[in-house]
């Protein structure tokens, strides 16, 4: 075990808990599902069997696995007396640690009551909040119940807990457990402040901004985030220990938030995590993708075709695809250069989970051959007008664009190949974030 104290001839065991709280435990819609999975390696190889994940149990949560655990047995009926229905097992990831998915916060908690006492404890504003900040809210707040009846559960002399929050979406945990359980010390983590997002999407320029003006709550309220900004400024201020990710994310969360980060602790990718494929497998992943998107194009891409992917949430502007759009349109301009056809993916999960390639035919052919799958707002959406604008939906062009809305997982109806699985198959990736 690797937290223990030896003190003269004797050893004493204790144990430092770190509960790990995110929406994307198990459940890969983001940068962080990334972020923490590749880094659980070394988590366990510090905390050992003291390490824990806990993500939303959402019904279909692929990448997880129920199983037994001594340590299971343990806790189960501290957990069960909360009444939170949980489910318990392992990550499907190389380190595989331990994780609990939580479940019926949707119905756990009286919703008005639980807000008016975060405006009532640290007035944290609510009122604007949607479903999509209610929902969050709900599940940290079950989250940071479970990790206060583990951690009562289990206490030892010494043992020492710390429940670790990802970004706002995880912040009313860290609310919850300074008012109720202040001896479990909290980190919270930013990656990207809710505020600093919504006005770098519309004024690039938003440092500049935010050190003329101190005002933050107004700029909030205008720009649609006062909920989730009041609840990240809270628990950043309430947390022990506040980190961010980038020496440029401390300085927005200093503007923003009015906090000033603890740490900074910077991103990382594990590559001995990531189980990169051979090159038969990368060739017949991409042969499937060129196929597929030869039919949908309605030509055939030649085998000598680049595979270029860019993905993300679908922020246009803070995720580089306007950038993207326009560095693809320079090679029409550059005579100089000898590439083969490029074939670029842009794969942008938004409000789309499922299609068909029925949809091709029946969606608005005017999109068409950029977009693989149904567009929300479609004469409006920012990739298809761009990619229109330069271009690149004209067979001329040496790059052919595909754009989908699809949440890839497998089974999204079009590719059915899984994320990682096209990723690991593309000759280049752009993430100008």
């Amino acid at each position: 075990m690797p937290n223990f104290l030896i003190i003269g001839h004797e050893e004493k065991i204790f144990m430092k808990y770190v509960f790990e709280v995110s929406w994307e435990v198990c459940n890969k819609v983001g940068g962080i599902h990334t972020v923490i999975a590749t880094k659980a390696g070394e988590a366990i190889k510090a905390y050992g069997e003291a390490y824990l994940a806990l993500g939303p149990d959402i019904g279909q949560n692929e990448e997880f696995e129920e199983c037994s655990d001594p340590f299971f047995d343990l806790i189960k009926p501290a957990i069960e007396q909360t009444g939170i229905p949980v489910r318990m097992g392992r990550w499907k990831i190389p380190a595989r640690p331990k994780v609990i998915l939580v479940g019926g916060f949707k119905e756990r908690f009286n919703i008005e009551r639980l807000l008016h006492a975060f405006w009532e404890q640290y007035g944290v504003d609510s009122y604007e909040g949607g479903w999509d900040y209610v929902e969050p809210v709900l599940f940290s707040t079950a989250c940071a119940e479970i990790i206060e009846a583990i951690s009562s559960s289990v206490k030892k002399d010494g043992d020492s807990f710390v429940g670790h929050f990802h970004e706002w979406m995880s912040g009313a945990g860290v609310l919850y457990l300074e008012k109720n359980q202040p001896q479990i010390g909290t980190v919270l983590s930013t990656h990207a402040t809710m505020l600093g997002r919504a006005m770098a999407h519309h004024n690039p320029y938003y440092y500049h901004e935010m050190e003329l003006s101190s005002e933050t709550t107004s700029k909030a309220n205008q720009y649609g985030v006062e909920a989730k900004h009041a609840m990240e400024a809270s628990s950043a201020k309430v947390a022990d220990c506040f980190t961010t990710v980038s020496e440029i994310t401390s300085r927005e969360a200093h503007l923003v938030l009015k906090e000033k980060p603890d740490l900074v602790i910077y991103n990382g990718l594990n590559t001995a995590e990531i189980p990169f494929a051979e090159e038969k497998e990368r060739r017949e992943i991409k042969n499937k993708i060129l196929e597929i998107s030869s039919e949908f194009l309605g030509e055939k891409l030649p085998e000598n075709t680049l595979l270029w992917i860019s993905s993300g949430r679908y922020e246009y502007k803070n995720k580089g695809y306007d950038i993207i759009i326009e560095a693809l349109s320079k090679l029409r301009e550059n005579k100089q250069n000898d590439l083969p056809p490029i074939l670029m993916l842009f794969l942008v999960a938004a409000d789309q989970q499922t299609a068909s390639k029925e949809n091709w035919q029946q969606g608005n052919e005017n999109y068409r051959p950029i977009a693989i799958s149904p567009v929300h707002n479609i004469d409006h959406d920012p990739v298809i007008n761009a990619c229109k604008h330069f271009g690149l939906d004209e067979r001329s062009f040496p790059v052919r664009t595909v754009f989908s809305t699809l949440y890839v997982d497998g089974n999204d109806g079009i590719f059915n190949i899984k994320y990682n699985d096209i990723l690991k198959s593309c000759d280049l990736s752009l993430f100008p974030s």
